[in-house]
Formats: structure tokens, C-alpha cells, sequence
């Protein structure tokens, strides 16, 4: 499908072939595409476009697991923030996206996307930020949260181990969702506060862990339970993993 949005063309990609096209506008898992394409998490219906010629003024795809029907979360919605104003363009662009890609009356699949994290102080970050916020506020949506995202590199080292803590495997899935549940008492977790209000602490890590650490195809052995010393009582637990 083609629409004419002041002679700019909005339509979804034909394939793997334009992936290079889809591309043109920098983003952190645009090297992810190739292999998600593949895989089937993604499928070129998902991935649509806005062009100006042969110029790119904006994209828009969603994401999904591996032979699922339907597109689990919405991570990609880019426009060139070197070009002149383009906020219609990419409203256009996620509206008649979505009426093709997503099931009319269904609630649509939350957005993420990875930004820098004071993105506030530069002027530039929180542009670009805003024009997509603004976007999605149009339709109806609104800021669920907002994370901080970590990472370890090896030239850091690691921290000396604390000697009250030692580690152990988790024993069963039962004893990890045990521990899951104790841990929503006072969460600040926004999903996790969202799940509390329709069900039971038990059941909202039942979910949590059916709908996630599941689903990891990294080993299970990875995963740990902190004690306080050896045989001690549990104080949390660790689930490195690998996720879809």
C-alpha cells in the first residue's frame, strides 16, 4: 500500500533488499534488523517508510516473537532530525502504519526506545525525544516509564566480593518464583505496579517469569540465588540471560 502525504510516499519495505534503505537514519539496533528479518521476529509488513524520492524522511517498524501473528512491541520510530520539520510526516507515517499492522480495536504494543540518559540537558537528544513522544501522545498514549540502563566493561574490573553474600543455583522454578513474588512487596516497577492492581503477587510473577525468563534461550545455570553465607537465607537473586 501507497499513500501521497505531499509527495511523500508511506509504505512498508519489500524486503531484506531495502533494509539498506530502511537504515539511512542511524539507530542503535539498526545492525539487529538483518538477523530479526530472518528469524521472523520481524517481517517487512512491520517495517514501513517515508520517502521523499529516494530520501528517507522517516520509519516506523514493530517487533515480535518468532512466529507470532501479531507484533509485541513497537522500537523503531525515527525521523531525519537533520531535515526541516517532518512532525506531520511521521504522524502520517505511524497512522497509516498502524491501521495495517496492528488489530483495529486492540491495544497497541508499547513503544521502548533507547535514549541518551540526559537527553533533558542537550537540545538536540530532547528534540528528537519529543518529536516521537509527541507523535504517540497524539493517539492517545502516554509515559509509562523511564529506566536507566547499565552496562559492565571488562576494562572496569570487578568490585572485591563481599564476604556476607554467597551465591547458589536456583533450586526449581517454584523456588524462583517464590522469590520473584516476595520481591513485588513495595516494587517501584512500573509493569510490575500495573499487574499488582489486577492480580495477586503470585500471579503477577507467574506471568512475569512465563512471559519472560521462560522464554530466554541462554542456560539456566547462569542463574543464582544470593544467601546471606553459605545456607543462608535468600536476599535476591540474579537471572543472567540472553533475551530474544
Amino acid at each position: 500500500m501507497s499513500t501521497s502525504h505531499d509527495t511523500v510516499t508511506i509504505r512498508p519495505i519489500t524486503g531484506p533488499d531495502e533494509i539498506a534503505l530502511f537504515n539511512r537514519l542511524p539507530y542503535t539496533i539498526n545492525h539487529e534488523l538483518d538477523d530479526d528479518l530472518a528469524d521472523k521476529r520481524r517481517r517487512p509488513e512491520w517495517m514501513w517508510v517515508a520517502v521523499r524520492g529516494d530520501r528517507l524522511l522517516a520509519r516506523v517498524a514493530w517487533w515480535g516473537r518468532s512466529g507470532d501473528d501479531t507484533p509485541l512491541l513497537l522500537d523503531i520510530l525515527d525521523v531525519d532530525d537533520t531535515a526541516e520539520d517532518l512532525t506531520e510526516v511521521a504522524q502520517a507515517l505511524y497512522e497509516t502504519a498502524a491501521k495495517q499492522v496492528l488489530v483495529p480495536g486492540a491495544v497497541p504494543p508499547e513503544y521502548g526506545r533507547f535514549i541518551p540518559a540526559d537527553w533533558r540537558e542537550d537540545p538536540d537528544a530532547y528534540r528528537a525525544v519529543r518529536l516521537r513522544m509527541g507523535v504517540l501522545e497524539n493517539t492517545g498514549a502516554h509515559l509509562t516509564v523511564e529506566r536507566l540502563r547499565l552496562e559492565w566493561n571488562p576494562t572496569a574490573g570487578v568490585p572485591t566480593p563481599d564476604r556476607r553474600l554467597a551465591f547458589r543455583p536456583v533450586g526449581d522454578t517454584d523456588e524462583l518464583i517464590a522469590l520473584m513474588t516476595r520481591t513485588l512487596d513495595g516494587t517501584l516497577d512500573a509493569h510490575s505496579r500495573g499487574d499488582l492492581a489486577q492480580m495477586s503477587p503470585h500471579e503477577a510473577a507467574v506471568k512475569h517469569y512465563e512471559q519472560e525468563f521462560a522464554t530466554y534461550s541462554s542456560p539456566r545455570e547462569w542463574w543464582r540465588i544470593g544467601t546471606l553465607g553459605e545456607d543462608g537465607e535468600p536476599v535476591g537473586f540474579v537471572v543472567p540471560a540472553r533475551n530474544a
